[in-house]
């Protein structure tokens, strides 16, 4: 088990929190894994609410068994769902993948650059030395706030016809 997983985290911003996902927000997470804005740079699957349902569950499975933490970005001025971070915790690695998903109508207005920052905080607090991000290489948006973060281009490649950027970020030396 990756020794950060011992609770789960919940990290609050000065506008979010972080937070477990449940079993209620099921029609939040259905409305954004299934919306075109997501599907554009996505596998084009569609979820159908029960699939969802079932993919929360396992979270505390996935969880307990140290290979991922995901939250839920919820604002916290009227607990709007603002979309996922998902952090794979590979075991023997340094770096850890995040990922996620923000729903477009929260799109440019810093909730997921704060949501990130929060997350980074918190790896930094608990030593791990880095983390990597794989974006479309079509989402321009993403692309740009990774890097406005401090990601730097690592690689890129293919993977089911489509072309993929890894950027990373050694958090042993940003500030």
């Amino acid at each position: 088990m990756n020794p950060i997983l011992n609770t789960f985290p919940t990290i609050k911003t000065e506008r979010l929190v972080l937070r477990k996902l449940k079993v209620s927000d099921v029609d939040d997470l259905y409305a954004l894994y299934n919306s075109a804005e997501t599907q554009r740079f996505q596998n084009k699957h569609y979820y159908s609410r029960d699939s969802l349902i079932e993919y929360i569950l396992i979270q505390d499975i996935a969880f307990n068994n140290g290979e991922q933490i995901i939250w839920a970005i919820e604002r916290i001025s009227d607990n709007a769902f603002i979309g996922v971070r998902i952090l794979y915790c590979d075991e023997g690695s340094d770096f850890m993948e995040i990922q996620g998903d923000t729903k477009s109508i929260f799109w440019k207005q810093g909730y997921t650059k704060e949501a990130y920052k929060g997350i980074l905080s918190f790896l930094k607090n608990k030593n791990i030395e880095g983390v990597y991000a794989k974006i479309n290489s079509e989402n321009s948006n993403a692309t740009f706030l990774i890097k406005s973060i401090g990601f730097t281009l690592n690689r890129s490649y293919i993977e089911n016809d489509l072309i993929f950027n890894e950027f990373v970020l050694d958090l042993s030396l940003s500030n």
